[in-house]
């Protein structure tokens, strides 16, 4: 078998501290290849000593002529040097780095074009550490192949060696931290992985030592797979041998794809190891596909050159029992050494975080749950900014995530700190996941899937059970195809990509982009042509599968998260969405709000109401969502509280607990809406005396003010109806329309929502329809605002106290139609607004729906339902 070999060393990048291990790790790699007998010209080092430069061109054209040649079977791909994460991928960070952001081997573009390749078997060594980028202008690298792209795609099988794990995404830092981070990595991460991987290629360990074929030969070999079963073990023993074991955390890990029996990485003469009795590396789960069996029994060797015998190795003397001569007698394998791995731990705990967190599921198009490590996960806040028919942009804070949109599906977003670790769909039927035996258990393997793929960990061992899996939940969560594109491209199966990607075209499921992506057809897939897991981003580029679409800079995370701390972020974000045809059209939203809103964060109120239009507009058959900037939230709740003499608490207490009496004037008004009410629903004298105190009921009538408050504990056990609610709406209504000042602060406030320019659609509720509505009246004409519909929802405009105080009473100018929906259990919108209790024309359309929250007032109750959603998209877009 003909064997070439690319070392590439570097210890200096950009301002990061020099690594003088580097020349450590290339010597014994160097020692390990002379002792191969490979010749001088199957070697190429490139390095950084005396000055050197290494760069992307060089690494590029050394592995392309090998390459050419047509003559090579097995390429090792050596790297020493410093190395970060970026979009899930490995970057092997060189000389020109991090100023130019494309001085990096990139290694997941490089393994994929290395398994397009001609060269049928190729190794990657990776000395380097693997942790996120520590600054924003790290994070930036995005690296190049330094493999050819061939134009006959072939399908190689590629075996990558990493020294560690992929580190846990950090937050962000200053660069003084940053260079203190991988100063701290580079003294920890120096060339013993090196040194290790040097050694037990060069037959240090007999347990690693296989015979050479099925006849007898005089060599044994290091396969793959042996080699990555004992690096754990070997590794550990040397950190402890070291003394560094209590204060180096680091856990070695592969990505083996070749036939475990069918290749191999060195050659030691028979007895110079030693042999051990049946040593193999068989991986778990199924065999995969690797070079040719009649490659099993070649002939050791490079070429037709006959190599020389091996030296002994030189360097570290070896262990006593562990290697150098040997007695000729085969040697026991020793049991394998159970090896405590820390990521296992973190990821059994991370995957039943995820199962505790699925069952905060919501009904609004988005629901965000953090996790955190001595608490149950928890709701946490997300903003749905813009939707349309394909994709939604979702905000926490300043960062925001790019989703697809699956029909009518809900989405759960799952975070740890401000990292997205997990992103869920599920249908608006579906209850508390994991009821029933089987749907727990189907929780529980998508969890682990979720939670290996974010520590880096194996799990795909079966492709045809994984695709299988894919496809059955495809229509339900499109997560679960994603993750099992990502697992079957990390194991080694990235031909059975296409076929998942077929048959979710043919079962009519949808077509997330990253399966798109991985398998190589972006043409054609649903949502917006993003790679939702971050690790889909490694791939895009001029030398990648697609090209990188120009939007805000991302967030280390599992799913892509990208930063908007700014407007303008935002916006470059938000141009990404192709608009719906209805949505390029649509009038502006104006929502006045009702009463007991003080205290709230504007923008929170403003996305409650629209979550609640949008639940509304889902159960009424429409995807569409109201984009954010269509929509304008007049806020006056802590206007009206500040000036309002009574906060909220007395003024309950005054009107129902009888604690004090308001002035002369609020109380008529208050008894006039309850005397109404009371005949509205029918209330006997009968039930209002037996709610009087100390028998303080006398006499009906409004006048006697220990009856309105016998009244009011009477109607608080009609049920539906909520008094205390009456009492302070109406209570609102009196300050709003009885004191100038407050009315003329709120309208100030209110008029700014109104432009000439745009036709807007009015929705007041509770007290916000008497705002609206008086200053519609009052200013629309002469401020020339037009209103195609203004639609009024749990409305006391009925009422007539009220109606004789906003006297007389006529459809404000510019307002076209009037829409009102009431609850007749809604004791606040005591009657519809109907020729017989608010005469006006044209006559308004009224229609009763059943408003489900718990005093039949709220606004939620309202916006949900789906006729009052659907009659709110017809004036918007119509």
């Amino acid at each position: 078998m003909k064997r070439a070999y690319v070392l590439v060393g570097v210890s200096r990048t950009g301002r990061l501290r020099p690594l003088p291990a580097v020349a450590e790790g290339l010597a014994a790699m160097r020692r390990w290849i002379r002792d191969q007998g490979v010749p001088d010209e199957l070697v190429t080092c490139l390095d950084d000593s005396d000055g050197g430069v290494v760069d992307a061109a060089a690494v590029f054209a050394a592995v392309k002529a090998f390459a050419d040649s047509r003559t090579v079977e097995q390429l090792t791909l050596y790297f020493c040097g410093h190395g970060v994460v970026n979009d899930g991928s490995e970057l092997w960070l060189l000389s020109g780095a991090p100023d130019d952001p494309s001085e990096a081997v990139n290694v997941a573009k490089s393994v994929r074009l290395a398994e397009r390749g001609s060269i049928p078997h190729v190794v990657l060594l990776s000395d380097a550490c693997r942790s996120p980028a520590a600054s924003l202008q790290f994070g930036e690298v995005t690296g190049s192949s330094v493999f050819p792209n061939p134009p006959t795609p072939g399908s190689r099988k590629v075996d990558v060696f990493y020294a560690t794990r992929v580190g846990e995404n950090a937050h962000q830092v200053s660069e003084e931290e940053a260079d203190a981070a991988v100063a701290e990595a580079a003294k920890a991460f120096h060339a013993v992985w090196s040194e290790v991987v040097a050694e037990a290629l060069s037959g240090a360990h007999p347990q690693l030592l296989e015979p050479l074929g099925a006849t007898e030969s005089e060599f044994d070999v290091v396969r793959p797979w042996s080699l990555h079963h004992a690096l754990p073990e070997l590794l550990s023993s040397r950190l402890s041998e070291l003394g560094v074991a209590t204060r180096v955390v680091q856990s070695p890990e592969s990505r083996i794809t070749s036939d475990p029996k069918a290749v191999w990485l060195s050659q030691v003469p028979r007895g110079q190891g030693g042999h051990p009795g049946g040593g193999g590396g068989e991986p778990p789960g199924d065999d995969v596909a690797g070079l040719p069996a009649d490659d099993v029994g070649a002939p050791p060797g490079d070429g037709d050159i006959p190599p020389p015998p091996p030296r002994r190795p030189r360097g570290r003397r070896p262990r006593p029992g562990s290697g150098g001569h040997v007695p000729s007698t085969p040697v026991p394998t020793p049991p394998p050494v159970a090896i405590a791995d820390p990521t296992e731990d973190q990821a059994r705990a991370a995957a039943a975080q995820l199962v505790a967190a699925a069952a905060q599921i919501g009904d609004a198009d988005v629901t965000g749950v953090r996790l955190s490590a001595d608490a149950p996960p928890e709701r946490t806040d997300m903003a749905v900014v813009r939707r349309t028919r394909s994709a939604m942009v979702v905000t926490t804070g300043d960062l925001a995530l790019l989703l697809p949109v699956v029909g009518d599906h809900r989405c759960t977003v799952t975070l740890d700190k401000d990292v997205v670790v997990d992103v869920r769909w599920h249908s608006p039927s579906t209850s508390v996941p994991g009821s029933g035996q089987q749907a727990a258990h189907d929780l529980e393997w998508r969890s682990a899937v979720a939670s290996r793929t974010r520590f880096g960990l194996h799990w795909l061992t079966d492709p045809d059970d994984a695709i299988d899996r894919a496809l059955a939940v495809a229509d339900e969560d499109p997560s679960v195809p994603v993750y099992v594109a990502y697992g079957l491209v990390q194991e080694g199966y990235r031909s059975r990509v296409p076929e998942l990607l077929e048959r979710l075209r043919a079962q009519s499921s949808p077509v997330p982009y990253d399966v798109a992506l991985l398998a190589e057809d972006p043409s054609d897939h649903d949502g917006p042509a993003v790679p939702t897991l971050a690790e889909g981003w490694s791939l895009l580029g001029a030398d990648g599968i697609a090209p990188t679409p120009s939007l805000p800079s991302r967030h280390p995370s599992l799913w892509t998260v990208f930063r908007t701390g700014s407007p303008e972020a935002l916006d470059s974000l938000l141009t990404h969405l192709t608009p719906d045809p209805q949505e390029q059209t649509m009038r502006t939203l104006v929502l006045v709000h009702g009463r007991s809103q003080q205290g709230k964060d504007s923008k929170a109120l403003k996305q409650e109401w629209l979550d609640a239009l949008h639940r509304g507009l889902r159960a009424a058959g429409s995807d569409v969502t109201v984009p954010d900037d269509k929509v304008r939230f007049p806020y006056y709740g802590d206007t009206l509280d500040d000036l309002v003499t009574d906060v909220e608490g007395k003024a309950a207490a005054v009107v129902v607990q009888s604690a004090g009496e308001p002035n002369a004037a609020e109380q008529e008004f208050i008894a006039a809406v309850v005397s109404e009410t009371v005949e509205s629903v029918g209330l006997s004298e009968q039930d209002i005396r037996a709610h009087a105190v100390d028998g303080a009921v006398v006499e009906q009538g409004v006048q006697n003010w220990p009856w309105v408050l016998a009244a009011l504990r009477a109607l608080e056990n009609v049920r539906g109806l909520g008094s205390v609610s009456l009492a302070l709406a109406t209570r609102d209504v009196y300050t709003y329309l009885r004191n100038p000042g407050i009315q003329t602060m709120i309208e100030a406030g209110v008029r700014q929502a109104f432009d000439r320019e745009s036709e807007c659609v009015v929705v007041g509720h509770s007290l916000g329809s008497v705002v609206a509505y008086d200053v519609l009246k009052r200013r629309a004409a002469s401020e020339g605002w037009t209103v195609p519909t203004f639609i009024t929802l749990g409305s006391p405009l009925a009422v007539r106290t009220i109606v004789e105080a906003l006297a007389p009473i006529a459809t404000p100018d510019g307002v076209q139609q009037w829409f009102n929906a009431y609850d007749s259990r809604d004791v606040v919108s005591l009657h519809p607004l109907d020729a017989s209790h608010f005469p006006v024309t044209p006559d308004i359309e009224n229609l009763e729906v059943t408003n489900d929250t718990p005093n039949r007032h709220g606004i939620s109750g309202y916006l949900s339902d789906p006729d009052v959603a659907r009659r709110i998209l017809t004036a918007l877009t119509d």
